[in-house]
């Protein structure tokens, strides 16, 4: 049987980890890092172009990057589905409001929005989240890395200016 991995070479994940036939074991997907980091070492003493540290520092930080970084996808994404539903993103389900009830502007500056970007900027309030979102393996990690270098020096400043 076929097993996938999406695109960049990070495992398929199912909502909470469910176990799928159709998704890599821990063992397989033990094998899918250490094979991407061969193909990393190979690729550039060929001089060639990459994008395998997005996926390697995904499994660098780990499955429960949840409990070791804070959420800034409220801040950059959203999610539209079919019916019009706004999801902060696609790991969780919590709706954010509806097209067919609101503009988008007024979603995206809504009191459920800020309400989601204020909760999961802290890691106590990432982990309040656990229940609701599907938040292992994430895949906006490096956006959220990239925030928080930033962020984490700001943050402390912020008590001044309210």
């Amino acid at each position: 049987m076929t097993k996938y991995t999406s695109l960049d070479g990070s495992p398929l994940k199912c909502w909470r980890n469910t176990p799928t036939s159709l998704a890599l074991d821990q063992e397989e997907e033990n094998f899918l890092h250490r094979s991407l980091v061969k193909m990393k070492k190979k690729m550039e003493a060929l001089s060639l172009q990459h994008n395998f540290d997005l996926t390697l520092l995904r499994y660098k930080i780990g499955h429960n990057v949840w409990q070791k970084l804070p959420c800034y996808i409220g801040w950059l994404h959203a999610r539209v589905k079919v019916d019009g539903t706004v999801l902060p993103c696609s790991r969780c389900p919590l709706p954010m409001g509806k097209f067919t009830e609101e503009g988008f502007g007024e979603i995206w500056k809504g009191s459920a929005f800020r309400e989601f970007r204020r909760t999961t900027m802290t890691l106590r309030g990432m982990a309040s989240f656990g229940e609701r979102c599907d938040c292992n393996f994430c895949g906006y990690v490096y956006d959220n890395l990239r925030v928080h270098r930033i962020f984490k020096w700001i943050a402390p400043l912020t008590s001044f200016i309210r």
